[in-house]
C-alpha cells in the first residue's frame, strides 16, 4: 500500500502464423501481458500485470512494501485497444502520462519477485536506460540504527540528564524548536513538546553526549508515558539525512530512552521518511498505555501519500501496531492510509480518521471514511485491533446504526 509516481505502460500483440498443406492463414493469438515490468531489470520496483475476469488486466504499481490492490493504481483494461498503452517491442510498452510516455520492459512473468536491492541483478554494462523514478525504503542510506545504537553508557552524563529532565514542564501541544536546512528542499522543522526555550536546550544539549553522532541541530527530546510502567519517558527524535545516491531526503529517526543504573537503553522505533510526531495517544481497548503517532510520506518527488504509523513502545522491542486494507484480510501493514493525492496513482478521495474514546473501544478502535471526488461513492472503514494488528468491517454509503455514535463521539486525528 506504499508508492511513487509512475505509469506503467502496456500494449502487446503477438500474431502467429498458421501453415496447411492447402492455404497460409494468419490467426490472431490472444496476447498474455501477465509479468512484472520495470524501467530496468535492477529496480526494486515496477508494474505487475495480472489477468483478472474476461479480457481484463490490473496494472498496479509495486515497490518493496507491497502492491497497489487491483484496479486501483490502474483501471483494469483488456490494454489492447486502449490508447494509454502501445507496443514498442514484445518486451518493452509504454504507457502515456500527461503528454509523455513512460517505458517499461517485461523483466519476468512472476508477478510477485522479491523487491529488494540487495537481490536485484546488476545492469549489464550496455544498459543505457534510466530510472524515471525513485521508490524510498525504510532505512536506506541511513545509520544501521537496527543494530548499533548511537546512545552510549556515561553515568555522569545520564545522572545530569535526569535531573534536567525532572525539571522538564510539558505542553499539551507541541511547538518548533528549530529547524535543520536542506539543499533544494528548503528546511525541515523539529518539533518537541518541551515549549520552553531554555528548558529544551538544556535538554537537548545532552544528547550529543549519550550519543556523539547526533547533532543538537537536528535533535529533539520529548517528555511523554509510552512505556507499561506509566511514568514519563524520554523520546528522542534525530533529523537523518540519506547518503543513498539521487535522493539525500530526510528520515526522522525515533527513540525511546530507559536509564537503568547508568546505563542508556534505547528503543529503536524506525526512520520515517519528512517524519514527526503527529500525537502521542492511548490507542486500542486491550491496551491503554500512550502510542507515538508518526506522520510521514511515501516519497517526495511525486504527489506523495501520507501515512501515519502508530509505534508501540511498550513491549521490549519498539512494534509498529499493523493494519489491513487487503480484500483477503491477510496482508498487513505498518501504515495507516491518512491522506491520499489521487493524482492517477491512488484513488481520489477525501480521508478522515477518527479514534473513538474508551467507552466505545471495545466496539471499534479506529474508523476511517473515504469520501471519494469524482464518483458519488463513501466508503466505512471500521477497524477493530487485537494482539497488535487490526482488521476491518467495510461499509459503502452510510456507516451503520450502530458506529454512528461510536464515530460522532470519537477523537478526530
Amino acid at each position: 500500500m506504499k508508492a511513487v509516481r509512475i505509469i506503467g505502460i502496456v500494449y502487446l500483440c503477438f500474431l502467429t502464423l498458421a501453415c496447411s498443406d492447402h492455404a497460409d492463414s494468419v490467426e490472431s493469438k490472444p496476447a498474455d501481458f501477465t509479468g512484472f515490468w520495470k524501467a530496468r531489470c535492477s529496480d526494486a520496483f515496477g508494474v505487475q500485470i495480472k489477468k483478472q475476469t474476461g479480457n481484463l488486466y490490473s496494472v498496479s504499481f509495486c515497490g518493496p512494501g507491497g502492491c497497489f490492490e487491483p484496479g486501483t493504481w490502474m483501471p483494469n483494461t483488456p490494454i489492447v485497444g486502449d490508447p494509454q498503452y502501445r507496443s514498442i517491442s514484445p518486451t518493452v510498452l509504454e504507457l502515456k502520462h500527461g503528454d509523455s510516455w513512460e517505458r517499461w520492459t517485461k523483466c519476468t512473468t512472476d508477478t510477485n519477485p522479491v523487491l529488494d536491492y540487495s537481490t536485484m541483478p546488476a545492469d549489464s554494462p550496455g544498459t543505457t536506460q534510466q530510472r524515471t523514478a525513485h521508490v524510498f525504503q525504510p532505512n536506506l542510506g541511513l545509520p544501521d540504527y537496527i543494530h548499533k545504537s548511537p546512545f552510549k553508557a556515561n553515568a555522569s552524563v545520564v545522572e545530569m540528564f535526569q535531573k534536567q529532565l525532572a525539571l522538564v514542564v510539558t505542553s499539551p501541544k507541541p511547538c518548533k524548536v528549530g529547524e535543520v536546512d536542506l539543499a533544494d528542499l528548503g528546511k525541515t522543522p523539529l518539533f518537541t513538546n518541551i515549549c520552553d526555550k531554555a528548558q529544551s536546550d538544556a535538554i537537548r544539549k545532552l544528547i550529543p553526549e549519550l550519543a556523539p553522532d547526533l547533532t543538537f541541530a537536528s535533535t529533539t527530546v520529548w517528555k511523554a508515558a509510552v512505556s507499561s510502567g506509566g511514568e514519563s519517558d524520554v523520546l528522542v527524535t534525530h533529523v537523518d539525512i540519506s547518503t543513498e545516491q539521487d535522493f539525500h531526503y530526510p528520515y526522522l529517526s525515533l527513540w525511546r530512552l530507559d536509564f537503568k543504573d547508568g546505563r542508556v537503553d534505547a528503543q529503536f522505533g524506525g526512520s520515517f521518511l519528512a517524519g514527526e510526531i503527529y500525537a502521542i495517544r492511548p490507542f486500542g481497548h486491550e491496551d491503554k498505555t500512550n502510542k507515538v503517532f508518526v506522520k510521514h510520506l511515501r516519497c517526495i518527488e511525486c504527489e506523495p501519500w501520507v501515512y501515519l504509523t502508530i509505534v508501540d513502545f511498550s513491549r521490549e522491542t519498539a512494534t509498529p501496531v499493523k493494519f489491513t486494507y487487503a480484500e483477503d484480510h491477510k496482508d498487513y501493514d505498518d501504515t495507516i492510509e491518512y491522506e491520499l493525492p489521487g493524482m492517477g496513482h491512488s484513488v481520489d478521495a477525501k480521508v478522515e480518521t477518527r479514534i473513538p474514546n474508551s467507552d466505545a473501544g471495545r466496539l471499534a478502535d479506529l474508523i476511517q471514511t473515504f469520501r471519494y471526488t469524482e464518483e458519488k461513492k463513501t466508503e466505512w472503514w471500521v477497524f477493530s485491533c487485537k494482539n497488535g494488528q487490526c482488521d476491518y468491517r467495510m461499509f459503502n454509503g452510510v456507516l451503520p446504526l450502530k458506529y454512528r455514535s461510536c464515530w460522532a463521539s470519537a477523537d478526530k486525528l
